[in-house]
């Protein structure tokens, strides 16, 4: 890459206002970072591309097991200087031990390692995709950046929409996951690496959940005392360190446990703000206010700073969708534009890190309700054959019943051919075939509970929410933490008996029991959860309806775009008619209008302007 064109990368990504910003030449790799989070909490995060020896890194990254990490390069006869940050100790565990050692990671983290010796670039992410990473390779050039726009400001990149991309999308269904909406420009899928040599590009899954292979023996009793612990770490390696945290406060269970553990762990409790959407005053829908639930933990937890958000502050709806367009490059399948309101008030707190419950439902507080189909694995055959019975799952049963006879290997084939018909909700003018549609995410082979609870959380949709609102996050300088998606805790849960994760009488079994006396009473057994996370858009509500009506009926008399001419208008304006009570845009996180459909219009509008 010539000297220009990383310069016209960087400008690209300025847009943030970075507080300094630094560049490294290694050869004909340039490696640069904008530098967002220059204050003294920041001991462990980089400051800029860093070289030892023959490799060099770039990362953004946030380790949550610098002990183990530093225990292990130690033993290695490699130990790291005092004062080493997460940046470097990826390096130099990369370094004592290639990239198959980049599996011990455990944290936050998207980097990209130049080794000039092995004359090889590798780009990493986390095991879940939190922290954002895009890359391109088009006509012998290569290039990576934290979201779309880094990448589009190289000469070599072309903005062509991806068209199979919009499709899946308009049809209502997650897209594939290294696809964006430019054709040209890749999502490096979580848990992946990418080997840049001179002969080739090679992509890896190097770490991933999994099922640990021996199976831990504890009793209840046992079992809920770990899971404390476990988690009370989980939320103390995101905060440790950090005066000014942020919990994402909404009175159901996983936010609830999070932001009481982040109240016993603060040093200050001055340090500590929690973060609610609520209904404005004299709203209709009484029985989705999550006040009194979201009091009782303040309360219990001696929270001092309660913020209460019910409005977004905006006067126009096409400002909600500037970040999409600004950031993604025109669309996404998930937006993080309704954190917006929170955020902005976050970053005026000065809150450097904000702990949020999202992605306790697929493992960690997981409901349970289907822990008794691996029974029979753990030996308990009549209660797993009972269990059967009453569920009424003969196909469970049977399953296992030949399980002797039928080989796993063949099992799982069949698994993957079955196919579901495509959802309803499409906003195409005309069905594709079901063949040109991805088939529907199945669990493979013969259900198992906890094979189960690992495909959720590597759908797409998981991965998609967690970038996008690390993206909100870089946006107001914030770091979004999610204590739920710690690996270490997710690989503790699945070592458990069933026995003991669920109960025939109790959903979330576990996760109810080991929180006593950590949550109060009513929100640890509450069972009506409806939170109104889209309640900032309430007040905006009928407003906003006039607007995007009239302009989806302005986009409809426009011809000869290709864009415009695959969408079902006058589907869309059913939906937004004022008159169906059912998409009133009051309290449903996705609407029947869905975010990311609105920003497709918006930039589909933006293009038919030039």
């Amino acid at each position: 890459m010539d000297p220009v064109t990383a310069v016209h990368m960087r400008t690209a990504m300025r847009h943030w206002k970075p507080d300094a910003e630094e560049m490294l030449l290694d050869g004909d790799h340039f490696l640069g970072q904008c530098l967002l989070h220059l204050r003294p909490t920041d001991v462990h995060r980089t400051t800029g591309p860093l070289r030892i020896g023959h490799a060099t890194i770039v990362a953004d990254a946030r380790l949550h097991d610098r002990s183990g990490l530093l225990a292990r390069l130690t033993n290695a006869g490699a130990p790291p200087p005092n004062g080493a940050g997460d940046a470097e100790l990826i390096l130099r565990l990369y370094m004592a031990g290639g990239w198959q050692a980049l599996a011990h990671l455990r944290g936050d983290y998207a980097f990209a390692i130049f080794d000039a010796q092995a004359r090889e670039l590798i780009l990493a992410r986390d095991v879940f995709g939190v922290r954002p990473l895009f890359w391109m390779d088009r006509n012998g050039h290569l290039a990576f950046a934290s979201e779309p726009r880094g990448i589009l400001s190289h000469p070599a990149a072309d903005a062509e929409i991806d068209h199979s991309f919009v499709t899946v999308l308009l049809a209502g269904l997650p897209p594939d996951p290294q696809a964006t909406f430019h054709r040209h420009v890749r999502i490096l899928p979580p848990g992946h690496l990418l080997r840049v040599s001179v002969f080739s590009v090679t992509l890896h899954r190097y770490i991933e959940p999994r099922i640990p292979d021996r199976m831990l023996r504890v009793s209840r009793e046992e079992a809920q005392a770990g899971f404390r612990n476990q988690l009370q770490e989980a939320v103390r390696c995101r905060i440790d360190g950090v005066p000014l945290v942020a919990a994402e406060l909404s009175g159901g269970l996983d936010s609830s446990a999070i932001t009481c553990m982040a109240a016993r762990l603060m040093p200050d409790p001055e340090g500590l703000h929690a973060f609610s959407n609520v209904l404005p005053d004299g709203h209709p829908d009484e029985e989705k206010d999550e006040s009194p639930f979201i009091e009782a933990v303040a309360g219990h937890a001696g929270i001092r700073h309660l913020h209460r958000i019910s409005e977004s502050g905006r006067s126009d709806f096409r400002d909600l969708l500037d970040m999409d367009l600004e950031v993604n490059g025109g669309v996404e399948y998930m937006t993080s534009m309704w954190l917006e309101p929170v955020r902005r008030k976050m970053h005026a707190l000065g809150i450097q890190v904000v702990l949020s419950g999202f992605m306790g439902d697929q493992v960690v507080s997981h409901s349970g309700r289907n822990h008794w189909a691996d029974l029979a694995d753990e030996g308990r055959l009549l209660r797993f054959l009972a269990a059967c019975l009453k569920h009424g799952r003969p196909d469970i049963l049977f399953g296992r019943t030949i399980k002797r006879i039928l080989p796993e290997s063949l099992a799982d084939l069949l698994g993957r051919m079955r196919t579901t018909a495509p959802p309803g909700h499409s906003w195409l003018r005309k069905g594709i075939a079901l063949h040109d549609m991805p088939s529907a995410p199945t669990t493979p082979g013969r259900f198992r509970y906890k094979r189960h609870l690992l495909w959720s959380v590597n759908r797409p949709t998981v991965a998609r929410r967690l970038q996008n609102e690390s993206i909100c996050g870089i946006r107001h300088r914030i770091i979004p933490a999610y204590p739920m998606a710690d690996l270490r805790l997710i690989e503790w849960v699945l070592s458990l008996p069933v026995s003991v994760i669920g109960h025939p009488n109790h959903d979330r079994y576990l996760f109810r029991s080991a929180m006593e006396g950590v949550l109060p009473e009513p929100v640890r057994w509450r069972r009506d959860k409806d939170v109104p996370a889209g309640v900032y858009l309430l007040q905006e509500n009928r407003r906003f309806h006039e607007q995007v009506r009239a302009w989806v009926m302005d986009l409809r008399k426009r011809p000869g775009d290709p864009l415009l001419d695959m969408v079902d208008f006058d589907r869309i304006l059913e939906g937004l008619d004022p008159q169906r009570t059912e998409n009133r845009w009051q309290g449903n996180f996705y609407p029947n209008m869905p975010f990311h459909l609105q920003a497709l219009l918006r930039y589909a509008e933006k293009q038919a302007e030039k």
